[in-house]
Parts: C-alpha cells; sequence; structure tokens
C-alpha cells in the first residue's frame, strides 16, 4: 500500500477562510460574528462531550451554566 501526501492540499486547507486566526482583515472583519462563530463550534463541542448535560459542558469550558446557556442561544441565533 502506497500513501501519497499532497503536500500542496495540506497547505491550502491550513490557509483558507475556515481558520479564524488569519482570516484576511483589508477589507474589515465582524470581530462579533467570528466570536458567535467560535461559541458554536465550542459550545456545541463540550455539550456533545458531556452528553448534552449543560452543567458539566459549561464546566468543560470553564463558564458558568448561566453564562454558557445565554452565550449558546446568542450563537444559535436566538438573542
Amino acid at each position: 500500500m502506497q500513501i501519497v501526501i499532497n503536500l500542496d492540499e495540506i497547505l491550502q486547507s491550513q490557509t483558507n477562510g475556515n481558520d479564524v486566526l488569519n482570516r484576511p482583515i483589508e477589507f474589515g472583519v465582524d470581530i462579533n460574528e467570528l466570536r458567535l462563530e467560535v461559541d458554536r463550534h465550542y459550545l456545541e463541542r463540550a455539550l456533545q462531550q458531556c452528553g448534552r448535560n449543560i452543567d458539566k459542558a459549561a464546566k468543560l469550558v470553564n463558564l458558568t451554566p448561566f453564562t454558557f446557556k445565554n452565550r449558546y442561544r446568542k450563537a444559535q441565533g436566538n438573542r
């Protein structure tokens, strides 16, 4: 079995627009939307990791359950 590694593909995937820390800012950036994107990603992962238990998920991401619920609700678009 031969494994072929395409270095160009790897480098491209590391520098594409999904990398929240390295997006171009020449034309402006909505930092609030970026924060919501990060919240959506990590809060959902924490919930999955903890079997949807909010108290455990909040502890995993170093938030109080109250703050976790508020940020999760906002990240989902339910302000």
